[in-house]
């Protein structure tokens, strides 16, 4: 559950997700490039690596949202067949079959550490079978964003692009020379990876960074300072920015959050 009160970097995930209004004013993201509102009415799916945003309206009153990932890991998003999940849009209307799974889900996160895992997992996926879903044949936990439509797969020079930048969070390359390593000038590594991933080669990076952050800041040892610096950030406040800009959270927010030591955002009824 979070709470929003500035416009966010855009950025993508590896995992699709569902964000549903729960208090505040209405907001509004930008999903791979189009703007739709999120509202007591409509909530908003995005899916697997594609680029989105949120935009603040200056003036307006926070916005509080319940934000929830599919992790194909624990099930949810993969099929039997070993298909992933996409949604077949980028909004739904809220009916009843998303909004009474949703308040159980809220109303076990507000019980915080009473909350019954098993009663989350059920809510989750009554949630997911009210969305509108489709099924294709990338793999799931690739690591990789999925082809766009059209295209069958990625270019070599992208795909060993995409390694390099897995096997080298701390860089802090231009990508005039991230490009050169592969034969690319600047303007061609971009153009093969927005035709390839519609995202940009710097928000890839960003997007491997900030997993790899979300994924320490669950373990009890996690140190903001020392993983600011691994990640090459020389400054652990621009690392916080960087995070907050993502994730809409201070990564001591975040390290709190995830280790039942902080209580959620506060919330209203759905």
């Amino acid at each position: 559950m979070l709470e929003l009160t500035r416009s966010g970097a855009a950025h993508a995930h590896s995992q699709p997700h569902l964000l549903l209004k729960l208090a505040g004013s209405d907001g509004c993201f930008e999903v791979d490039g189009r703007p739709y509102a999120l509202t007591d009415a409509q909530a908003i799916l995005v899916n697997s690596w594609e680029p989105h945003a949120y935009r603040h309206v200056e003036g307006a009153r926070p916005i509080f949202l319940l934000a929830v990932y599919l992790d194909p890991r624990a099930g949810f998003a993969s099929g039997a067949s070993g298909g992933t999940m996409r949604f077949a849009a980028s909004c739904m209307p809220i009916t009843h079959a998303v909004r009474s799974p949703a308040e159980v889900i809220v109303r076990e996160l507000d019980r915080f550490s009473s909350c019954d895992a098993r009663t989350v997992d059920e809510s989750l996926r009554a949630l997911l079978d009210a969305a509108p879903t489709e099924w294709d044949s990338a793999p799931a936990g690739s690591g990789r964003p999925a082809p766009a439509p059209g295209e069958l797969h990625l270019d070599r020079r992208v795909t060993r692009c995409m390694a390099y930048m897995s096997e080298h969070l701390d860089a802090r390359e231009d990508l005039r020379e991230v490009g050169a390593r592969f034969g690319l000038s600047r303007p061609h590594l971009f153009h093969l990876f927005r035709q390839s991933t519609r995202l940009t080669p710097a928000m890839y990076w960003n997007t491997l960074r900030m997993e790899f952050a979300v994924t320490r800041l669950a373990r009890h040892d996690a140190s903001v300072g020392r993983l600011a610096q691994d990640l090459g950030f020389s400054d652990p406040g621009n690392f916080t920015r960087f995070f907050h800009a993502i994730q809409g959270v201070a990564p001591s927010d975040y390290h709190a959050a995830a280790l039942g030591t902080s209580r959620p955002a506060p919330t209203a009824a759905l």
